[in-house]
């Protein structure tokens, strides 16, 4: 085999990595992730058929509307790329209300509420909770929520000093309770 057949090779192996990783864990990746194996998985289809053939043509033309019509057409790698990135697509998995969030490395159960509050412009109000259990220092994390509701009940995983609390939205207010 010449050279450009084992880079072509072992950008193939790559690619059957990547799309073995996709099969297997599309499903438990969030939105960013996601994105970025589609992106890698059609980049190592394009260069692999890219060193394999070098010339290969694609055309796809469609008609938008009536009086307009759109016409892409790739060479070689580039048509690979664009069909890999075309049919791993997904319907957005990101949700409307969707959070993705750092917590503060040494705030505050408060602070962090507040500012998961913010970010999606909800009041807070908190019932029953004393001083002290508001000012209990989390650690810092990285985390995707569904909604604002789930980001703040997540919290009470980050410590254990942390009572059982639920937290309730009414219009644009979030209601952070004891149970």
């Amino acid at each position: 085999m010449t050279t450009i057949q084992w880079i072509s090779f072992g950008f193939l192996v790559v690619l059957v990595a990547f799309a073995i990783i996709y099969v297997f864990k599309g499903r438990d990746l969030n939105y960013q992730q996601t994105m970025a194996l589609r992106i890698l998985l059609a980049l190592t289809g394009g260069f692999s058929l890219t060193f394999i053939t070098g010339s290969i043509v694609l055309e796809v033309t469609g008609n938008i509307s009536e009086a307009l019509t759109s016409k892409i057409s790739a060479g070689g790698g580039a048509a690979m790329f664009l069909v890999i990135l075309w049919f791993t697509r997904t319907k957005d998995k990101k949700l409307k209300d969707s959070i993705t969030l750092s917590t503060t490395e040494n705030a505050s159960f408060k602070e962090n509420v507040m500012t998961i509050a913010a970010a999606v412009n909800r009041l807070v109000n908190f019932n029953g909770f004393s001083e002290e259990q508001l000012s209990i220092k989390l650690p810092s994390v990285q985390y995707e929520s569904k909604n604002v509701k789930e980001a703040i009940e997540s919290l009470k995983a980050l410590s254990r000093e942390l009572p059982t609390y639920e937290v309730k939205e009414l219009q644009k207010k979030l209601f952070v309770e004891l149970k």
